[in-house]
């Protein structure tokens, strides 16, 4: 009988001995990034998937980008991130329904194809075909870009002896006059021997002198100005008045030029970044007023102040201006809606329809989204490049809060924040309980209502594991993981 006690005592001991589970009672030596696995009589470690190494004294950062085993499609970036990687679509490509990155047409890009008034899809994937706005005008020979149509009259019609510019040949009958629109006439510099279209200019017949404003220190000149635009943005006046210098200014204040065209019907903001120069000088200004198709250009006296936005319904979700650079890695917000110019409002729709907190406006015609605590919008720095209307400039965005990130910021929730029928509710993270204020976010102890008959540890994943007293092995745990017994 004492024999058969003693035998079923070592039986019993060999049995508790084979059940250690080291994986289970953390006494492995597997590194922080790897995973135990239980064996027959030891264990052995293997790093998670994204690292590398022996499991035990090293797991690396697998760099998926350098080494090439990502798995980022065509036209798209790869960025490294810990234990894994991520895939972003370049400027002007976005994701379709199989995750391949596609291009935008031409016609969609800022640039739209080089045309200056239309861009249209002719069906093949890198083309468009260009077009005029308008009716009085005709395509040049590089195919892109607009200018007013040439309509000679005969030199007795009336209309040519009013507004004749002074252009005329040696014989009076061969006299002509470039009409350039009912009111008002394109200018004479053009003509040379060089372009047959023109008459050519005698000596005694000189285009007259240019009226200009050369006594004000901040004036820059007469420049010409057709479709392609010196200055983006404009104001018009439709009561019947006309701008002058002072109310141009004013118009202006924190941009870099004014200039007013059309008789004083138009008035023109540059940025410091569009040049005013770029279609050369012009003879077609007039009473310090500009002409037609024709700028007087000057410099705004910095000491009126800073520019002031137009008013618009998110005046309160303005973040700032802030410089932006091409590719997708050096992009402040990190997705392309559009480049069809989006009004504020539809930008901000598709924005929040993405979950994304920011959208950012820029060159008037580009909406872009991105991700609050993700995307680095001033990692570039301000910007004075961005419109009075709000909608940026040349690579200058201006950023926006969405009305849903508004409303969390405002909740203030310690974690996670979602905008559900109107109203910011806050949640938390796996394993942590919302408190009583509705934002805050205390982590929940799996030993809180544990069964150890000993010790309770705490795995960190929302689970807990049992474990016994005393470091001479004399408890151990029984089969059902959570029961210890003297041996």
């Amino acid at each position: 009988m004492k024999l058969f006690l003693f035998l079923a005592f070592v039986l019993f001991i060999s049995s508790a001995s084979a059940a250690v589970d080291e994986c289970m009672d953390q006494t492995d030596d597997c590194h922080d990034m790897a995973l135990c696995y239980n064996t027959a009589d030891a264990w052995t470690c293997k790093c998670m998937d994204g690292y590398d190494g022996d499991g035990k004294n090293t797991c690396y950062d697998i760099d998926e980008c350098a080494d090439g085993t990502h798995e980022c499609k065509a036209n798209a970036d790869c960025t490294n991130t810990v234990g894994s990687h991520e895939c972003t679509c370049q400027a002007y490509f976005h994701t379709d329904t199989f995750d391949n990155c596609t291009p935008f047409h031409i016609c969609e890009m800022p640039s739209k194809g080089g045309c200056s008034d239309v861009c249209t899809k002719d069906g093949v994937k890198d083309t468009g075909i260009c077009s005029c706005l308008s009716g009085d005008d005709e395509l040049l020979a590089d195919g892109k870009t607009c200018a007013k149509k040439i309509r000679w009259v005969a030199k007795d019609d009336a209309k040519c002896a009013r507004h004749v510019k002074g252009c005329v040949t040696t014989k009076p009958e061969q006299m002509r006059c470039w009409d350039h629109t009912a009111m008002d006439w394109e200018n004479d510099s053009k003509c040379d021997a060089t372009k047959p279209k023109f008459a050519m200019c005698a000596a005694a017949n000189a285009c007259p002198a240019l009226t200009d404003d050369s006594g004000d220190t901040k004036y820059k000149g007469c420049f010409a100005d057709y479709h392609n635009r010196i200055f983006n943005y404009v104001q018009t006046k439709t009561d019947g008045s006309v701008f002058d210098k002072a109310t141009c200014s004013t118009e202006c204040i924190g941009f870099a030029h004014y200039g007013i065209q059309f008789n004083g019907k138009e008035c023109f903001c540059g940025l410091p970044s569009e040049a005013f120069d770029t279609q050369g000088p012009s003879l077609g200004c007039g009473l310090k007023k500009g002409g037609s198709w024709s700028m007087d250009v000057y410099e705004v006296d910095a000491s009126l102040g800073e520019m002031t936005y137009t008013s618009s319904a998110f005046d309160d979700n303005r973040v700032g201006c802030y410089k932006d650079q091409a590719t997708t890695p050096k992009r402040i917000l990190s997705y392309l809606h559009s480049t069809t110019g989006d009004s504020m409002e539809d930008c901000e729709t598709a924005c929040v329809a993405q979950n994304h907190g920011y959208f950012g406006m820029e060159n008037n015609v580009e909406c872009w989204c991105g991700v609050v605590d993700i995307d680095d919008y001033h990692k570039h720095g301000e910007s004075k490049n961005c419109a009075k209307n709000g909608q940026g400039g040349p690579w200058a965005m201006m950023v926006y809060k969405t009305g849903n990130q508004m409303k969390c910021d405002a909740k203030d929730c310690d974690t996670i924040c979602t905008v559900t029928n109107a109203a910011a509710v806050c949640s938390c993270n796996t394993y942590y309980a919302l408190n009583a204020d509705g934002k805050t976010c205390d982590y929940v102890d799996p030993c809180a209502g544990h069964s150890c008959s000993d010790i309770c540890n705490d795995l960190n994943n929302g689970n807990y594991k049992c474990s016994c007293t005393g470091s001479d092995n004399s408890r151990q745990l029984l089969g059902d993981g959570k029961t210890c017994m003297e041996v």
